[in-house]
């Protein structure tokens, strides 16, 4: 970034991974990234010669999939919070679109290696030892949600489940080997409670649909999944009565919108800087622009706002790191809901500072206008999720 970051401290190891994390987002994300926004069609972004698959290569030799996976199943551990956070936002710098769907793409892993029963485990271990992106996840989770009506639905079935249903708008949708989705569980007698599923992705009744064109976030595929019927083993499938299935899913939910968060305070901060830049060298008046008093005024108050996204993401952070995640979801939604709005008004401001010109294509601040805006409706329209959070109080 062009400003220096005042970030609260992390330890060595922390920092030589986030160095290792720079060279990857600016040397290979932020220009596949670029090069995916201009496919004529979203089938392209996925296509064999598409360089979405480098993205991922590179990302795994990081060992950064490997994150929030424990060490007995072949993880790097918990990695902390403020962390986390910091990786994130290099993530959102690059490009917000890969950077979710390069988490994304560990959900259903995460979720089998919280659960750890032995076929559990046994598919966090092959996805840890994956390094080519063979292993690819998607999630529905929604623990927010309260109607079990919305859910895919499972039927008891012998020995396992049947699944139907459909979810749309789901990220790597088209790429996936394995989801992480919310279930209504229906029992024989047609009552239902809701549960947990990690499902492989390969069964013949499971259909995919990709919309023809999309506007946001264009570097990762986003569609539709179809259920009819598709049998899954029983330890595929979680209840209440099996584990502890509100901690999961709260700290789930916790994890992606503090991720979310991070990763547009990221994209703000991207914005900032080709603002920046752009007002130092273009003339106007026989000065650059950015000698120009309004303009100086207009970019601190973008950097004002971008700074106040990323320190209440870290302090949301730091916060979980000393006291946990428990309790903190109003806290988790204002960061997440602060960081996106950020990151919608400051695009919009380079843009006034660019002019006709932040609306071109060739300048990635177009780019970056365009995937701010699904953040306010990502995952949860923000408003929405501002509702629910307030009954915590």
């Amino acid at each position: 970034m062009s400003f220096r970051n005042i970030d609260i401290p992390v330890d060595e190891t922390s920092r030589a991974i986030l160095k290792e994390l720079e060279k990857f987002t600016t040397g290979v994300m932020r220009p596949a990234g670029i090069e995916l926004d201009a496919c004529s069609a979203p089938a392209d972004v996925f296509a064999d010669t598409s360089p979405m698959w480098g993205v991922f290569a590179a990302f795994r030799a990081l060992d950064l999939h490997l994150v929030d996976i424990s060490e007995d199943l072949g993880g790097f551990g918990q990695m902390d919070g403020v962390t986390g956070v910091l990786a994130a936002e290099r993530l959102g710098y690059a490009d917000a679109g890969l950077a979710i769907g390069l988490t994304a793409a560990s959900a259903p892993f995460r979720l089998a290696a919280q659960l750890n029963t032995p076929a559990m485990g046994d598919l966090a271990r092959q996805f840890c030892e994956d390094r080519q992106g063979a292993m690819i996840g998607c999630r529905a989770i929604f623990p927010w949600q309260k109607n079990l009506d919305n859910m895919l639905l499972a039927h008891e079935d012998g020995d396992g489940y049947l699944i139907s249903g459909q979810l749309p708008g789901v990220v790597n949708a088209a790429i996936a080997t394995h989801g992480a989705f919310d279930v209504s569980l229906a029992s024989r007698d047609q009552s239902k409670s809701r549960g947990l599923a990690v499902i492989p992705l390969d069964d013949p009744n499971i259909s995919r649909e990709i919309p023809e064109t999309v506007s946001s976030q264009r570097s990762f595929p986003r569609g539709t999944l179809r259920f009819a019927d598709v049998r899954v083993p029983r330890e595929c499938v979680v209840s209440e009565k099996d584990v502890p299935l509100n901690d999961i899913n709260i700290s789930f939910v916790i994890g992606l919108n503090r991720f979310l968060a991070a990763v547009y305070a990221g994209l703000a901060g991207a914005a900032l800087d080709e603002a920046l830049a752009y007002a130092k060298k273009r003339v106007q008046g026989g000065v650059p622009i950015f000698e120009h008093r309004n303009i100086r005024l207009q970019l601190f108050n973008m950097f004002k706002m971008a700074e106040a996204a990323r320190a209440a993401v870290q302090r949301l952070a730091a916060g979980h790191d000393q006291q946990g995640m428990s309790q903190t979801w109003l806290h988790t939604v204002a960061a997440r809901s602060l960081a996106a709005e950020t990151a919608s008004h400051v695009t919009s401001e380079a843009i006034q500072i660019f002019g006709g010109y932040g609306l071109a294509r060739e300048f990635p601040l177009e780019k970056f206008f365009r995937d701010a805006r699904l953040g306010l409706v990502e995952d949860g329209i923000s408003e929405d999720l501002a509702i629910d959070a307030m009954l915590q109080v």
